[in-house]
């Protein structure tokens, strides 16, 4: 998984993009079958439940969450939380042995390494986090991604999450990622 194609697809519609679901078919994810699934379906790497669905690729060291529109459109809230079409709106890498995930061995933003401190990685960010406490830093805007730094443990990151810092929806202005 190459992660600037992943940032790409970011707020994509995988329900009605063909290209979007192509590109996770590249990527060894058997999205029809994930988005197929019923609700609180939890096998193989897939796991649905309340308008979330996660995608995991532990062997490759990464993680991707999708959420229904209801569950992200503000005009939408009032409806079935698992009813929509399916976003992509997370990218999660794993550092080695977190959660039972191998290590993500692919090029990360700003040149980030697991070996690197926390410190190192906010110098390669060039500014410190919107949001800082014991166990995530964040940054809300980064060249259009939010970046987090998260699972802290003696001052090495566990995982990186990345997603977009902001998004509105074509057909809905209420658009608000979570």
């Amino acid at each position: 998984m190459k992660i600037e194609e992943a940032i790409h697809n970011l707020y994509s519609n995988v329900s009605a993009s063909e290209i979007c679901r192509d590109y996770f078919r590249g990527c060894g994810v058997n999205i029809d079958k994930a988005l197929s699934v019923s609700d609180d379906y939890d096998d193989a790497g897939i796991y649905k439940s309340e308008g979330e669905l996660y995608i995991e690729n532990i062997d490759e060291g990464f993680c991707f969450l999708f959420k229904t529109e209801n569950h992200l459109i503000k005009s939408k809230q009032s409806l079935p939380i698992t009813e929509g079409d399916w976003y992509f709106t997370k990218i999660f890498l794993y550092s080695e042995g977190k959660d039972d995930y191998r290590e993500f061995l692919g090029v990360m933003p700003y040149g980030i390494l697991w070996i690197d401190t926390v410190q190192e990685i906010i110098n390669k960010v060039g500014r410190v986090p919107d949001f800082i406490n014991e166990y995530v830093h964040k940054w809300d805007d980064l060249d259009g991604i939010s970046l987090s730094l998260s699972s802290i443990k003696d001052n090495q990151t566990k995982i990186i999450i990345i997603g977009k810092s902001s998004y509105r929806d074509t057909h809905d202005k209420s658009f608000v990622p979570s």
